[in-house]
């Protein structure tokens, strides 16, 4: 019963969509889970975190290289 996404390549509008598509909406997501921080996999992160506010899966070293970004949408 609990809904994760793993990587969010694609932007938020594009993920809601595909999302709504299948009967899930974006603030039921629960979680994210980064595996690395190639562009397709973070494109959409920091508007689904501004938007939807889901916990963020990721290790020590993907989270000091995305900081920043992260630290921005709080």
């Amino acid at each position: 019963n609990h809904k994760y996404l793993i990587d969010i390549g694609m932007n938020f509008l594009y993920v809601s969509t595909k999302l709504k598509e299948i009967g899930v909406e974006p603030n039921e997501i629960e979680g994210i889970f980064i595996t690395h921080i190639h562009e397709d996999h973070i494109q959409g992160l920091k508007k689904f975190i501004k938007e939807v506010n889901p916990i963020v899966y990721l290790t020590q070293k993907i989270y000091d290289n995305l900081k920043f970004e992260i630290n921005k949408c709080k």
